[in-house]
């Protein structure tokens, strides 16, 4: 690996005997345009970064055919637009987009290229295992954090590529990640280098799993208003479920129930019947129609179902609610 900045000369560099990449670069580099490529071996966890790049890509960067390696890949989008393409374990051709703030992970040996239509300041880490046919993601999840089980099923069920938005310090890292690795590089580090790398990299992990806790904070959110204007919206109709609700919304019924309840500490049907009985307490105060037509309007197609929910809701019946509030609104009308 070497680096050459003559001005408009191509920069090329070649790893692992899988491809070439090219760039343009100025001949004082900055850190704006810098290019940082560096192999490192992090020997005391047995971690290679095999490529660490902060660049200014332009469409010459764009790749012609698919590559894969055994390194996972972190590529980070500080500025511009980033298109990937890339094959699925079905072997299909998936495309992703990333902006500014959002990056992707790629797993090993997944076949994938990159395109860049304008211009894109971006960041690319490269991490594997000295031993490449050990996967560096069940390595370092295995062995920094096997007790905690939540962030260990979360890598292991990774698609192959994941797209994230950088909900924490991601950007920091990558940054800080290049600094070390370039004092590194220039002989500019002490005998507490690799310590520091490991840090490094255990935070890094760490942050992309409270990326993904972020965005299935905001996904639930989402999800779990959606369910409550679907209630207030449709509560009238006798064939609205939890089942119903859920397959609208496009997620399963267990994981609408799960976040339904962190919400509200309550159940989606709870939260309907409430819907109902409320309604159905309006129309009592507000129509003489019959509590067997009341119940039909909220949705019950079994009018003993309707005088069970009201009377659990309110502690009496709807004859006793009705007679409670005409006493009330005499009293007032005096």
């Amino acid at each position: 690996l070497h680096e050459k900045t003559r001005q408009n000369q191509p920069y090329y560099y070649y790893i692992k005997n899988f491809t070439y990449f090219s760039y343009n670069l100025p001949t004082n580099l900055t850190k704006k345009n810098r290019v940082v490529i560096i192999s490192i071996m992090n020997t005391s966890e047995n971690l290679v970064i095999s490529t660490i790049i902060d660049t200014i890509a332009d469409p010459s960067y764009n790749m012609i055919t698919m590559h894969s390696h055994t390194p996972m890949e972190i590529i980070y989008c500080a500025d511009g637009e980033i298109n990937l393409e890339y094959l699925n374990d079905n072997e299909e051709s998936r495309k992703k987009i990333i902006s500014s703030g959002q990056f992707l992970l790629i797993k090993p040996y997944t076949p994938h290229r990159m395109a860049i239509r304008e211009q894109a300041h971006m960041y690319v880490l490269e991490l594997e295992h000295k031993t490449t046919s050990t996967d560096v993601i069940t390595h370092v999840t295995r062995y920094w954090f096997g007790a905690i089980s939540s962030i260990v099923n979360f890598y292991a069920q990774l698609s192959n590529v994941k797209q994230f938005i950088d909900s924490s310090t991601i950007e920091t890292i990558l940054k800080e990640i290049i600094e070390l690795c370039y004092k590194h590089r220039n002989k500019q580090t002490d005998e507490f280098y690799s310590i520091e790398m490991n840090s490094l990299i255990q935070k890094l992990f760490i942050e992309i799993f409270r990326c993904h806790l972020e965005k299935q904070r905001y996904n639930g959110n989402k999800h779990v208003k959606a369910a409550m204007e679907i209630i207030q919206e449709h509560y009238y109709d006798p064939n609205l479920t939890l089942d119903s609700i859920a397959e609208q919304l496009g997620i399963s019924s267990r994981y609408l129930q799960k976040i339904f309840k962190e919400r509200y500490n309550s159940t989606v049907v709870a939260k309907l019947i409430d819907f109902r009985i409320l309604k159905a307490k309006e129309l009592i105060v507000n129509t003489n129609n019959s509590f067997a037509w009341i119940s039909k309007k909220v949705g019950y197609k079994n009018f003993r179902s309707f005088l069970a929910a009201f009377s659990s809701r309110t502690g009496i019946s709807p004859s006793e609610y009705k007679a409670k509030r005409n006493a009330q609104n005499s009293i007032v009308s005096r």
